[in-house]
């Protein structure tokens, strides 16, 4: 694989996660906001009350859906991919390539990117003369 491709799938995989955090740190905001607004300082918190009443309108928990949807899609192709090349790598033997199946399944967010970086970014060395299996000279 290219490097222009693995970048690619580096920032792919990296998605989900970072999209994550923003939109939760959005969320966090606008209730955070909204109730130091209208409740003011000395109000106890009412996080509950703020999902409810809040800032957000029908629109923007659909919104906020079709972004999980859409995050979820990606988050299954990378894995299906990802489960794929790990199955096809030589270096790895078969129970590591379950438990990183496994990690993809249950911790995607965060198996993903770090598989990328162990084993697609990084190249495998090269051969050295000594582990050939023949004499790079005979013909």
């Amino acid at each position: 694989m290219k490097t222009p491709a693995k970048l690619g799938l580096g920032c792919a995989t990296a998605t989900p996660l970072v999209s994550a955090v923003v939109l939760g740190c959005y969320i966090g905001y606008e209730l955070i906001s909204w109730d130091i607004q209208h409740r003011g300082l000395a109000a106890p918190p009412d996080p509950v009350g703020g999902l409810i009443d809040g800032p957000f309108a029908a629109e923007h928990w659909i919104a906020f859906g079709v972004i999980a949807v859409c995050i979820g899609l990606l988050e299954l192709a990378l894995t299906v991919v990802l489960a794929v090349h790990a199955a096809r790598d030589p270096r790895l033997p078969a129970w590591a390539v379950a438990v990183w199946v496994a990690g993809f399944v249950f911790a995607g967010p965060l198996a993903l990117p770090l598989y990328v970086v162990l084993y697609v970014v990084r190249q495998p060395p090269p051969k050295r003369v000594a582990d050939l299996d023949r004499s790079p000279i005979a013909a």
